[in-house]
């Protein structure tokens, strides 16, 4: 008996933070209701939700990211959350971003989630939007945000693979853009 009381007596409390973990005391100073804390674990769940990224161009001169192939500072909004300081980049060939999940994965992130991101390229911060096909197909996937109004501008960069075009052996990234009102 006196076993059973020493164990229950020792256990109670730490079965209690276990079960209890993330609930906080309310900030109304009401000590019976409790929120609970946001588990980071489930917001990086949302950011990771993708496809491990590989380079299937690495025959192909240039790359085919938007400014640098490097991962460059970004916020990214998916399904409503937002997420700060992750690394970004934009690849255009295939209209995707990727981003770092730990130091040896890239992920492609699941562009049917993303809502928009932002990139800071050189001491300015480029906005881009999913916008859905249309009927025209004309707007379909991100596009950068340069104003917003009455009547915006946006501008959709594109790459393209240009077949064979350096020494007559190697095919080459080529980038354009179209601007859209």
């Amino acid at each position: 008996m006196y076993r059973f009381s020493f164990l229950l007596f020792f256990s109670l409390p730490i079965f209690l933070s276990i079960c209890c973990y993330g609930l906080i005391p309310s900030a109304s100073g009401n000590q019976h209701f409790y929120r609970i804390e946001q588990d980071t674990l489930l917001q990086k769940q949302i950011l990771y939700n993708g496809r491990i990224w590989r380079n299937q161009y690495y025959k192909v001169r240039g790359n085919q990211f938007l400014f640098s192939n490097d991962f460059l500072p970004g916020t990214v909004t998916i399904k409503g959350h937002l997420f700060d300081n992750v690394r970004l980049r934009y690849d255009i060939y295939k209209d995707e971003i990727t981003t770092i999940s730990n130091p040896t994965t890239i992920l492609q992130l699941n562009k049917e989630m993303v809502d928009m991101f932002s990139i800071l390229f050189e001491n300015k911060w480029y906005k881009f939007i999913r916008i859905l096909e249309d009927s025209s197909n004309v707007f379909n996937g991100y596009l950068n945000v340069l104003y917003k109004g009455k009547t915006s501008l946006y501008v959709k960069y594109r790459k393209e693979i240009e077949l064979l075009a350096e020494d007559g052996k190697y095919d080459r990234f080529y980038q354009s853009q179209h601007l859209y009102s």
